[in-house]
């Protein structure tokens, strides 16, 4: 858990570092980069709930296509182009997940997994029938 605020003197300031952080989101989101994420485990409920927030939103707006298009076609574009391979029965591409935890992470991660089972699946077909032959 990250510190987000300091408590001196009976009164609670918030930490630069975390307002310089939130601002950075919200000003990536503000000129459409919706792939931008902020971790949301501060010891204050108040700067975790807002990061939350942003983080939540930036995901709504990355499946949902809310207001025009925020890199989202490009990501959907690329998620075609891998599973394509896959079914061409080429494993060798993958997917970007980042370290935040996100809706799409959680989907490139699905996606990349299936890949990694069909190839799985392939090589046992493969191997089966090397041996059947022989």
């Amino acid at each position: 858990m990250k510190e987000a605020v300091d408590t001196e003197n009976g009164t609670t300031q918030v930490k630069t570092l975390v307002l310089s952080k939130l601002l950075e989101l919200s000003e990536s989101m503000l000129h459409g980069d919706y792939s931008r994420r902020m971790v949301t485990e501060f010891d204050d409920e108040l700067i975790t709930k807002i990061a939350d927030n942003l983080n939540r939103f930036a995901d709504k707006v990355q499946l949902n296509g809310i207001g025009g298009d925020f890199s989202q076609e490009q990501t959907i574009d690329k998620f075609i182009e891998v599973i394509s391979s896959f079914a061409n029965l080429d494993f060798k591409q993958k997917l970007p997940i980042s370290e935040n935890g996100t809706i799409m992470d959680a989907i490139s991660t699905g996606i990349i997994f299936s890949g990694t089972n069909w190839n799985k699946v392939r090589l046992r077909k493969k191997n089966w029938r090397s041996r059947e032959i022989a």
